[in-house]
C-alpha cells in the first residue's frame, strides 16, 4: 500500500510537472507572416583605407588652411521577410524565425578642403574636394526574434555584392588683386566603376537589432548590420550598417488551418 501511495504520488508529481512546462512552453501552432519593411540606414566604415584618407588631412603646408573628414553615407533601404511564429501562447508565442531579402549600400564620403594665402602678393588659393565611395549589395538574412511588444533580434546575412563606385568632385579657386584675370576657378568631375574582382562576392554579415511591435499590423526596429571584410585581398575595410525600419504586416496564415 505504501509502495502505491509512493508511486501515485510520484506520477502525480509527473503530471503536475509535465502539465506546468506544457502550459509554460505553449503549444506548437505556427503563424506565417509577410512582412515589408522600409527606412533610413548610415553606412559607418574603418580599417587601414578609412585610416589612409584620414591621414591625408594630416599633411601639413607653410600658410595654409587645412580642414576634411571621412563621413558616413546616408540612404533608402527597403526589403521583405516571411516570419514564422512558433505557437500563439506561452513560450513559443515569443519566438519566431525570419528569411528576408533586402537593397543595401556601404561606403563613405570623404572631403577635404586646402586654402592658401601668398604672403608677397595679393592671391588666394582654394581647392575644395570630395570623393564618395559606394558598395551595392543584396542582403539576406537569416534572424531569430524572442519578444513580442518588444523583442530583439539577431543572425547571419549573406551578401551578395552587385557593383561599386568612386565619384570624384574638384573644384579650384583663385581670387586677388594679383591673380591671373582677377581670378578663376574649375571644376572637374569623375565618376567610375570600381573592378569587381576587388571585391568579396559573398560576404557573410550579421544582423543584431531590437524593436517594439506597435499594433499587429506596424512595428519599429533598429538594427546594426555587421559586414565582413568587404575588399577581396587584405582586410583594409569593414562597415556596419545602423538602419532605422518601419516594418508593414501584409498577411498572416496560420499553417494547421
Amino acid at each position: 500500500m505504501k509502495q502505491k501511495l509512493i508511486l501515485c504520488g510520484a506520477m502525480t508529481l509527473f503530471i503536475l510537472k509535465h502539465s506546468t512546462a506544457q502550459t509554460s512552453l505553449g503549444t506548437f501552432d505556427p503563424e506565417i507572416k509577410a512582412e515589408v519593411f522600409m527606412g533610413g540606414s548610415a553606412s559607418f566604415n574603418s580599417g587601414k583605407f578609412i585610416k589612409d584618407h584620414k591621414a591625408f588631412h594630416e599633411i601639413n603646408y607653410a600658410d595654409a588652411d587645412i580642414s576634411g573628414k571621412v563621413k558616413p553615407i546616408i540612404f533608402f533601404d527597403a526589403g521583405v521577410q516571411g516570419r514564422m511564429v512558433a505557437g500563439q501562447e506561452g513560450l513559443l508565442s515569443q519566438l519566431s524565425v525570419s528569411i528576408g531579402m533586402f537593397y543595401s549600400k556601404s561606403g563613405f564620403n570623404h572631403v577635404y578642403s586646402y586654402s592658401s594665402d601668398n604672403t608677397s602678393l595679393d592671391i588666394t588659393n582654394k581647392m575644395d574636394y570630395a570623393e564618395k565611395y559606394v558598395l551595392h549589395h543584396i542582403s539576406v538574412p537569416i534572424l531569430i526574434r524572442y519578444g513580442k511588444k518588444w523583442f530583439v533580434e539577431a543572425g547571419p546575412s549573406i551578401d551578395h555584392f552587385i557593383s561599386a563606385s568612386r565619384k570624384q568632385k574638384l573644384t579650384r579657386k583663385t581670387s586677388g588683386s594679383d591673380a591671373f584675370d582677377g581670378g578663376f576657378s574649375t571644376t572637374e568631375e569623375d565618376k567610375q566603376k570600381l573592378d569587381k574582382g576587388m571585391f568579396k562576392e559573398h560576404p557573410v554579415g550579421f544582423i543584431l537589432g531590437l524593436g517594439t511591435t506597435v499594433n499587429d499590423r506596424f512595428s519599429v526596429r533598429l538594427t546594426n548590420h555587421l559586414f565582413s571584410k568587404a575588399f577581396e585581398k587584405g582586410n583594409n575595410f569593414s562597415s556596419y550598417n545602423a538602419q532605422l525600419e518601419i516594418m508593414f504586416n501584409i498577411f498572416k496564415t496560420k499553417i494547421n488551418d
